[in-house]
């Protein structure tokens, strides 16, 4: 089938190209984690078997993979962060006085 040669090229491309891919990738996103994070999903998803056209530029194509995933987990973080955030602001009241009052007895009691 065309679509698994093509996704084979795709992975040849993955592995050939890889440390420049993620020098790339890590430059254009700031962070050698995420790259890494993100070049480990990209390796997954080029695992698959569905149709694909013909790709002209096998490591840009990957390329793109990697900061469209980079992206999900970015927004997924952000979503994370928000959810605490809610979380933290419907605690209840008492409780929030409680931790103002502790943390007041202990600095008071520091000599």
């Amino acid at each position: 089938m065309m679509s698994d040669t093509v996704w084979a090229l795709l992975r040849r491309t993955f592995f050939v190209r890889y440390d420049e891919i993620r020098i790339r990738l890590a430059r254009s996103l700031g962070s050698k984690e995420l790259a890494d994070d993100a070049l480990h999903d990209t390796y997954l998803r080029l695992h698959r078997s569905d149709a694909i056209g013909v790709i002209q530029q096998p490591e840009s194509y990957i390329f793109r993979i990697a900061l469209n995933v980079a992206t999900d987990k970015r927004r997924e973080e952000r979503r994370r962060a928000s959810q605490a955030e809610v979380l933290a602001s419907i605690r209840p009241q008492d409780e929030a006085l409680d931790l103002s009052r502790e943390l007041e007895a202990r600095s008071e009691s520091r000599p």
